[in-house]
């Protein structure tokens, strides 16, 4: 008896399924040449006053920015490594851009740069790209495989 016990012990942890990989969902892509916008802010004196906000690529260059939705509820595949993704435009790779908190000024939230256990988070990612590269043959790719 005890046998047929251990027997079927050892084929439930045969016939585990293999782990799902993360989803990930990229859901558009956009290029800009300039963030700009002004806002009004109050001082403390009650004052009024318009405030610019402009963050602009390189010379010669755009930024391209992504939305993607990333989601996964086992915590038993590995963390989603957010600096893991990159855009490729031809033969060329680029890696998203360091500092994209100013994002936040134009009420588009940057996607972390933490390392993801599980849930579903979404974000924009950012990317300056030489002008002269961009073409209809640009892929969004995590660990060197294309999300489509």
């Amino acid at each position: 008896m005890k046998f047929s016990i251990l027997s079927c012990i050892t084929l439930l942890f045969f016939s585990v399924p293999t782990l799902a990989e993360w989803q990930i969902k990229q859901e558009n892509l956009k290029t800009f040449e300039k963030f700009a916008k002004t806002d009004e802010v109050q001082l403390y004196t009650g004052d009024n006053i318009l405030h610019d906000f402009e963050n602009l690529p390189t010379e010669a260059h755009k930024f391209v920015l992504v939305k993607i939705t990333v989601s996964n509820q086992d915590t038993s595949i590995s963390p989603l490594n957010s600096l893991a993704f990159k855009l490729k435009i031809n033969d060329k790779t680029y890696s998203r851009i360091d500092n994209d908190k100013f994002l936040l000024n134009y009420n588009i939230k940057p996607f972390t740069r933490l390392k993801i256990k599980k849930g579903t988070h979404e974000g924009h990612l950012l990317f300056e790209i030489p002008t002269a590269e961009l073409s209809n043959n640009v892929t969004l790719f995590y660990n060197d495989k294309p999300i489509q």
